[in-house]
């Protein structure tokens, strides 16, 4: 559910409408399952935040989920993320670590920042694949390259325990990154 607040956070600023004046915005849920229904993998993320919270909707973390998957399967970067984090945590799914990065590296590869930042910390902490410095870096690097200032931060940190050669490493890994797609 952390992760989800967070999330939640970010795409506030993304993708979510704007809320004047403090009040938060009427939303015509009719209209939104109707664009949802059509295929809008916008409307489809909105949705699944929608029933996450219970935000004019009963809250339903199964709903939140299945609205979320299909906008992710839309190549929506944003959902594949949460997506990920939902498979993390095992919200409205089963916990998998295998699925969550799988979603969250979709969402990555895309060159979305916040993504590049939790798989950087996927691979700094070996959660759902092998423990390794040097692409923990480049993720956090091209995170941080995106503007995501957390990364930043992080990049410190791991390079406090990498040695010269693992950093040089990651930094032509991140050169390249885009090469390998």
């Amino acid at each position: 559910m952390k992760y989800i607040a967070i999330l939640l956070l970010v795409l506030t600023f993304s993708v979510a409408p704007v809320i004047a004046e403090g009040k938060p915005p009427k939303v015509d849920i009719q209209r939104m399952k109707a664009k949802a229904e059509q295929g809008d993998a916008k409307a489809q993320l909105l949705l699944a935040l929608m029933y996450d919270t219970g935000n004019g909707v009963p809250q339903d973390n199964r709903k939140s989920f299945e609205w979320c998957k299909k906008s992710a399967e839309h190549g929506f970067a944003e959902a594949q993320l949460l997506l990920g984090l939902m498979y993390d945590v095992g919200n409205g799914v089963p916990k998998s670590n295998k699925k969550a990065v799988k979603w969250c590296r979709k969402a990555a590869n895309q060159g979305y920042a916040e993504a590049q930042l939790v798989l950087g910390g996927m691979h700094s902490n070996g959660l759902g694949v092998i423990q390794n410095d040097v692409l923990a870096y480049m993720w956090f690097n091209l995170a941080a390259i995106g503007g995501n200032k957390g990364a930043i931060k992080n990049l410190e940190i791991l390079a406090s325990k990498m040695t010269p050669e693992q950093i040089a490493k990651a930094q032509k890994l991140t050169r390249n990154w885009n090469e390998e797609e």
